[in-house]
């Protein structure tokens, strides 16, 4: 095994090898993996991950700290209407009306596992403490609670994708949160470890033109992290680039 990155709000000594809560209530679960495929194919690269998560301008981090790091129950929809800026906003937002659970800690852990990928490392796994909390939080409860059901979660990202010998490389420059869902994109992503398929729906948009259109205020933005997170993100990014995709794994 390789060295773990731990980030967390309240130190924890859990080590249970089932899914079952330590004292305060707190599931360990799989989140995710990097240096594997997607249900498409596209490689999710662990490079630059473990400075992403090291900074406090990667929501998720910065969110973490702050002890309100939170899933949604399932991705946020597009719904009918709703404009490109809107719905990137939207899902780099967290809606209390949807969460399912308080995440308190990750971990980022290398392992010997290799998936044979020209380019990338071995397999990298995201563990984390999530406890059900908010409007969904009795559904998780039992789904976590029930041994012959699968608990999956999914990433919510932003990427600059690479093609290279036909293989689509996802280099993650955001992360916002990981979110319960029904089927896992990358099969690291269980509670069972099954694989399966999830549908996804893929945002191509301009970070410039979403930070210009939040200080024009034709956009409305509920949270100060938000507002800071496209602000840094808008410096980094050249007109002209590869186009920035928001991802759900």
């Amino acid at each position: 095994m390789g060295d773990v990155l731990n980030l967390t709000v309240i130190k924890t000594t859990a080590g249970n090898k089932v899914v079952k809560p330590d004292s305060n209530g707190y599931y360990k679960v799989t989140l995710g993996a990097f240096n594997v495929r997607n249900h498409s194919g596209a490689v999710y690269k662990f490079d630059g991950v473990r400075d992403l998560l090291k900074d406090d301008k990667c929501l998720v981090t910065s969110r973490l700290k702050a002890g309100r790091l939170r899933a949604e129950a399932d991705h946020p929809p597009r719904v009918p209407g709703m404009t490109d800026s809107n719905f990137i906003l939207r899902n780099m937002e967290i809606s209390m009306k949807c969460v399912c659970a308080h995440i308190k800690e990750i971990n980022i852990k290398e392992t010997n596992i290799s998936e044979n990928i020209p380019g990338v490392g071995n397999v990298v796994i995201v563990e984390g403490l999530v406890k059900p909390s908010g409007a969904f939080s009795a559904a998780l409860q039992e789904s976590l609670d029930n041994p012959e059901e699968d608990t999956c979660f999914s990433i919510r990202s932003f990427t600059k994708d690479k093609a290279v010998n036909g293989v689509t490389y996802k280099q993650v420059t955001q992360i916002v949160t990981w979110d319960w869902i029904n089927a896992p994109g990358i099969r690291y992503a269980s509670k069972l470890g099954s694989p399966s398929v999830e549908s996804q729906d893929i945002c191509m948009f301009d970070v410039d033109e979403l930070a210009a259109a939040v200080k024009s205020k034709s956009v409305s933005v509920e949270s100060d992290d938000v507002e800071e997170c496209i602000e840094s993100l808008a410096s980094d990014y050249v007109k002209d680039d590869i186009l920035t995709k928001w991802s759900k794994v």
